[in-house]
């Protein structure tokens, strides 16, 4: 099944391309895949922030102090949260990038369900949490979002985020 159908396949039920009824299918027909967050997915906490961001990094563009950015994440019902992963550039040990998972309460109550905070130094690095709280998806009552924090230390390129993964089954 191409990469497309598979991803309708996967959100809603098969959708055969004769033009027959769907048929259901649930996610774990094709196993938990990653879901990947590009440095695109993110928006500025507040509008006066200054940073820079393109197809392959986010980061602080004049601001030395922490930034935070957001982005939406649209998960399948009821699937579980298994590890959260970030993946950045970072220079020194005062440099912060931290990267949390929140699952928000239809009258915005926060609860974070996982947070990574990046503990490599002077070169590209990941890390991974997989320990989830709340790790069932409730469409229904909850909305999925991610918040990044950027903080340098004494240059803007001390801190760069690349993307993230979060993996569900």
């Amino acid at each position: 099944m191409p990469t497309n159908e598979k991803n309708i396949a996967r959100m809603f039920g098969v959708l055969p391309s004769q033009g027959a009824d769907p048929i259901p299918v649930s996610i774990d027909a094709y196993g938990a895949d990653p879901l990947a967050i590009p440095p695109a997915a993110f928006t500025p906490y507040l509008d006066t922030y200054d940073y820079t961001l393109d197809v392959t990094d986010l980061m602080n563009r004049t601001a030395l102090g922490p930034q935070y950015f957001m982005a939406p994440v649209n998960f399948p019902d009821k699937v579980t949260v298994t590890a959260l992963t970030l993946y950045g550039w970072r220079l020194a040990a005062p440099a912060v990038m931290i990267l949390a998972l929140f699952r928000v309460t239809r009258s915005n109550v926060m609860v974070q369900m996982s947070s990574v905070t990046a503990d490599w130094g002077g070169a590209y690095g990941s890390l991974t949490d997989s320990t989830i709280a709340n790790p069932i998806v409730d469409n229904v009552n909850y909305q999925y979002v991610l918040q990044l924090t950027l903080d340098p230390n004494t240059a803007v390129t001390d801190v760069q985020f690349t993307g993230a993964t979060i993996t569900f089954a």
